[in-house]
């Protein structure tokens, strides 16, 4: 995971990074998940709502697959194009609006990216705190550098520990 490669003669980047922060969930997580499940599932049938009720046990049964999953290490790269992640999407500098890296801990920053689509608006992607300066070097080439806020989703996202 330590993979990491800086050519500035050709104005490029690339690293390998987990494609999220995986942290460990407790038993406790998992009962409080379960139990939030059920009581949502009590208002539901209260409701006499029977397809919310499936809704729910479906999206229970994916949340607890889902918070045991180990994230993937991808190779993300950035260079005279854009950005692309593991040979498998790559976003031009058109598709782009602007960027910002702060940083998570000792090993990895988060690089933003702002979007211009509707459905995707912010790329969120781990870098290695080594490759961070270059690539931020090689972004103010092609987009503005602004401060991007958490959202409500995001800090939910937090709390909710996934």
């Amino acid at each position: 995971m330590g993979e990491e490669t800086i050519n500035l003669k050709t104005e490029a980047v690339e690293w390998d990074a987990p494609e999220f922060f995986h942290r460990p969930k407790t038993v406790s997580w998992y009962w409080l998940s379960v139990i939030a499940a059920i009581i949502i599932l009590v208002f539901a049938w209260w409701q006499k709502n029977i397809f919310f009720g499936f809704f729910i046990i479906i999206a229970e049964v994916m949340l607890i697959y889902f918070a045991g999953q180990e994230p993937r290490v991808l190779k993300f790269s950035i260079n005279e194009r854009g950005v692309a992640i593991d040979n498998y999407k790559e976003y031009s500098y058109d598709a782009l609006e602007d960027f910002s890296i702060r940083r998570k801990n000792e090993e990895f920053s988060e690089l933003i990216i702002k979007t211009k689509s509707h459905l995707n608006r912010h790329l969120k992607i781990l870098i290695q705190e080594k490759s961070a300066g270059a690539a931020k070097e090689i972004l103010s080439k092609h987009l503005p550098e602004v401060e991007h806020e958490d959202s409500l989703l995001d800090a939910l996202h937090e709390l909710s520990g996934f």
